[in-house]
């Protein structure tokens, strides 16, 4: 019994000392483990305080540079705002001088203009003047040629009209032994070539200026001829001026617009060839032109 014990008293011990020596081996395998995560702790610790310390240096050196830009950087404004400064100052003086150089330009080219309009005004009146003086010439000595044109023409027509008058007597003395043909008719060719002299000279005494020389003398004479023919049987109705209707027999050679006149108003305006009538027959239609407003 006792040996029993004393076996199991050994066994029991011998256990419990391997036991123990596990758990010593055990401890000093995390003691060993522990030392080296410290070593490893303590290796990054370090290294970490040298990247703080460069990092320090680093961020004192970006400080530095900072101050220094930052420096720089005013300084530079200061320099910009004096160049600005400058700059606008010279700005405003050349603008002043500017706008006085163009206040100056401006009055001398209003001047200029000025001096130009006035020179043109005046050659525009002395060129007007001398115009209007040359017209004045030029329409009095057309009036002194239209005069003499006149004169000229009433000098010759009143030679016509003695040569009429002449032929007018030759007429009467045929009355009496009037001209035949071969069919007993009379023959009146000379009488109606006597009536278109007669409204030639009227036509253009019309055209006259009623002040020209000799011009009632004239218009006395035809008055005188229309007479006489009137006195050997033959007539010359006056148509210039009388209203035109449809119903007359006239032969129209034209029609012409007259604004003076009403609208549609027509009236005979000029003689071609004068109607002629022997003892209250026609034996000559007149061609005639009429004006219509």
């Amino acid at each position: 019994m006792k040996h029993i014990f004393t076996i199991s008293f050994l066994i029991i011990a011998f256990l419990g000392f391997s036991q123990e020596n596990d758990l010593n081996l055990k401890l000093e395998n995390l003691n060993s483990k522990v030392n080296r995560e410290n070593q490893k702790l303590k290796t990054e610790i370090l290294n970490l305080n040298s990247q703080i310390k460069r990092d320090s240096l680093l961020l004192s050196n970006l400080s530095h540079s900072v101050e220094n830009l930052s420096a720089s950087l005013n300084l530079q404004t200061d320099s910009l705002g004096n160049i600005i400064n400058s700059v606008d100052s010279k700005s405003n003086t050349k603008y002043g001088e500017l706008t006085n150089s163009t206040k100056s330009n401006f009055l001398i080219t209003i001047v200029i203009i000025a001096c130009i309009v006035i020179s043109l005004l005046i050659v525009y009146i002395i060129i007007n003047k001398r115009l209007n003086k040359n017209k004045s010439d030029m329409i009095s000595q057309l009036s002194e040629n239209k005069k003499a044109v006149e004169e000229k023409l009433v000098s010759e027509f009143s030679k016509s009209a003695d040569f009429i008058e002449k032929q007018i007597q030759l007429l009467e003395k045929m009355g009496s032994s009037p001209l035949t043909n071969s069919k007993d008719e009379i023959d009146h060719s000379l009488a109606l070539k006597l009536a278109d002299e007669i409204t030639l000279i009227e036509r253009n005494i019309r055209l006259m200026d009623s002040t020209t020389k000799g011009l009632k003398q004239l218009n006395r004479s035809v008055s005188n001829l229309k007479d006489n023919l009137l006195a050997n049987g033959y007539e010359l109705p006056e148509l210039f001026g009388r209203d035109y209707n449809p119903g007359m027999k006239v032969t129209i050679i034209a029609t012409n617009i007259d604004e003076n006149l009403a609208p549609d108003k027509e009236v005979i305006g000029k003689i071609i060839k004068p109607q002629v009538n022997f003892k209250e027959k026609m034996i000559q239609m007149a061609q005639v032109e009429i004006l219509k407003g």
